[in-house]
This record gives C-alpha cells, sequence and structure tokens, in this order.
C-alpha cells in the first residue's frame, strides 16, 4: 500500500497483504457459508425442503376434505380451478414454483432441471386446463376480452422470467456450465433445454395468435414440469452422485425418476380404459412421488454433506479459481519502530 502521510514507509510483507482480492461480477467478492459449515444455510435448505413437502400436502388435504364434505370428484387437479380450491391450487404451484427456483440443487443438473420446473409450474398455474374450452365457446372480441388477463399474465412471467435469466447468467453462469459439461449428464442439460424452450415457443405463439385459446399450452407445461422433476430426481441415482454412495438412496431415487416417467404412459392407458378420472390419476401419482423424493431428500440431508462449489468460467471448460477471502489492511508502523 501507499505510505501514509507521516507514518514513514510499509515493508513488501505490508504491501502484499493488503493486494486486492479478485472481484466478481457484481459487488466484489462476496464470501457465503455453505450448508456443511453455516447454521443459517443449512436451516435455510432444511426449511426449503419441508415447504416443498408441505405445499403439496395442502392441496391433498384440501381435496380429501372438499371430496368428504360432498364435494364432487374432479376429472384433473386442474378442474378445482373453477371451484372451491381455486386459491389453494394457484398459491401451492406458485408458492412450489418460487421454492424451487430458490433451491441451489447439487448436483448442478438438478438446479438446472429444478430452474426449468419452476418456470413451468407456474405456466401450469397460470392457464388452466379449463381456459381453452371457455374461450372456444366465444368468438371475436368477447373471446379477445377474455383471453386478455391471461395475456397479461403470461406476459409478464416472460419478461419477469427473462431478467431473471439475465441476472443469473450476468452474475454467475456456474450453474448452467456444470451442468453442460457435467460427465455423463450433459444430455440432462441438452434435453431439457430443447423441452423447456419448446413449451416457450409453445407460449410466444399462443401469445402473438390472433383469436388465441392458449390450446395445447397447460398439457404440454404440466408434461415438461413431471419430465424436469424426473430428470432432478434422476441426477440423483445416476450417474454417481453424493446420493449415489449409499445404495439404499440410490434405489429410492431411481425407483421413483422411473415412476415419474412411468406415469406418463399410465395417462393414455387409463384414458383407453374409460376412466374418467386418468388425468386425476396421474396428478395426484406425481404429486405423491414427488413428495417421497422431497422427504427422502430432507431426511439424508438432514445433516449436510460437502458439496463441491461450481466455478464461474472464463472461457469454455476453463474454471476460475475461488475468491481469496478479503484482507484487513496492515496496521502501518511508526515510523523508526523496529
Amino acid at each position: 500500500m501507499s505510505d501514509p502521510a507521516g507514518t514513514g514507509t510499509t515493508d513488501a510483507a505490508d504491501r502484499g497483504a493488503t493486494a486486492t482480492a479478485p472481484r466478481s461480477r457484481v459487488g466484489g467478492p462476496t464470501h457465503v457459508g455453505t450448508a456443511s459449515t453455516d447454521p443459517l444455510a443449512r436451516a435455510t435448505y432444511r426449511l426449503l425442503r419441508i415447504t416443498l413437502v408441505a405445499l403439496p400436502v395442502l392441496l391433498l388435504v384440501s381435496s380429501f376434505l372438499v371430496w368428504v364434505t360432498g364435494g364432487r370428484v374432479e376429472r384433473s387437479i386442474s378442474d378445482y380451478y373453477d371451484g372451491d380450491l381455486r386459491d389453494v391450487f394457484v398459491a401451492m404451484l406458485a408458492g412450489i414454483a418460487v421454492c424451487l427456483v430458490a433451491y441451489r440443487g447439487f448436483p448442478a443438473v438438478e438446479d438446472y432441471t429444478l430452474n426449468w420446473a419452476g418456470f413451468l409450474a407456474l405456466v401450469v398455474a397460470f392457464v388452466p386446463n379449463s381456459l381453452t374450452a371457455e374461450l372456444e365457446r366465444l368468438d371475436g372480441a368477447a373471446r379477445t376480452q377474455a383471453a386478455l388477463p391471461a395475456r397479461i399474465v403470461l406476459t409478464s412471467l416472460l419478461l419477469v422470467s427473462a431478467a431473471v435469466v439475465l441476472v443469473e447468467w450476468r452474475t454467475t453462469r456456474a450453474t448452467m456450465h456444470a451442468a453442460r459439461t457435467a460427465r455423463d449428464g450433459g444430455w440432462v442439460f441438452w434435453l431439457m433445454t430443447v423441452l423447456g424452450l419448446a413449451v416457450v415457443a409453445l407460449l410466444v405463439v399462443r401469445l402473438v395468435q390472433p383469436g388465441t385459446t392458449f390450446a395445447w399450452l397447460h398439457g404440454a407445461a404440466a408434461i415438461v414440469l413431471i419430465v424436469s422433476l424426473a430428470l432432478a430426481v434422476l441426477s440423483h441415482g445416476w450417474p454417481a452422485t453424493d446420493a449415489a454412495s449409499d445404495r439404499r438412496y440410490r434405489r429410492i431415487y431411481l425407483t421413483v425418476a422411473a415412476l415419474m416417467v412411468a406415469g406418463l404412459v399410465l395417462w393414455p392407458a387409463l384414458e383407453r380404459a374409460g376412466v374418467d378420472e386418468a388425468i386425476l390419476v396421474v396428478e395426484w401419482w406425481e404429486i405423491v412421488l414427488f413428495i417421497v423424493f422431497w422427504v427422502t431428500e430432507t431426511v439424508r440431508t438432514w445433516d449436510p454433506v460437502a458439496i463441491e462449489p461450481l466455478h464461474l468460467p472464463d472461457e469454455p471448460g476453463t474454471p476460475v479459481p475461488p475468491l481469496a477471502p478479503p484482507q484487513r489492511p496492515a496496521t502501518p508502523r511508526p515510523h523508526g519502530a523496529p
């Protein structure tokens, strides 16, 4: 450091001790504890996982109580949007979406797929299954007016999501880079990217389409949502991860992921069998598996494991060393002191 006025000089060691730490992309170096070292981070992770269990359980209990008190069984969960559970349905999906995006999954493939799942959950919440049928019964100006609220909400969702992605990209590309370059798991990144962008493309088409009825949007978002969650679960069972070191947990995750995918096959099978509530059965199938996964994760990570940090690449494939800890300026020695 430069010699402060009236204090004499500092030696080379002092100058080295005050070297400026590398700056991060926004706001300089920041040091954050991990779930294995910081009790606040550990408590936050636990609460997020518990919330991801509690929210679907809320819908499950509410649906059961509506049925017990004389309510009829709908053909799908989305059909409850027009009934007594509308607020619970939307709040549950919105809450889960926020938690999935906020949750920093590990490995990176899980984090990437959960981010997509959060976005897709909001699309499912904001485009109810009955919307298309309601709009198809209208014509001309009446349809345009009825579709306006959904247009506004979905346009806002796209703009806000784009802003979040931009901030994430400008501040750290670590998650996307690690997911894309993951050994034996890079295909998950590309599969999720293609499916997610396909839903976004369909959403944009429906928004700009004159006289839109938002056809297929709810179903497409719901299917890709299930796929994204299945891929997130799969990332803990294959390829090798911290969970895979315990065969018991690895079997659970692989089984849950397989059953989630099987649910997509079960749906048309039940439809062909003439089951009126086929969609409802499959939706609850997926929700129960979602609960099983997060209960298992909560139990497995109650005492957190060490997580390897992700590094921001300066160039593709080139990791940046972790930031050096900030150092306090050395106290200048009085002139003439030994």
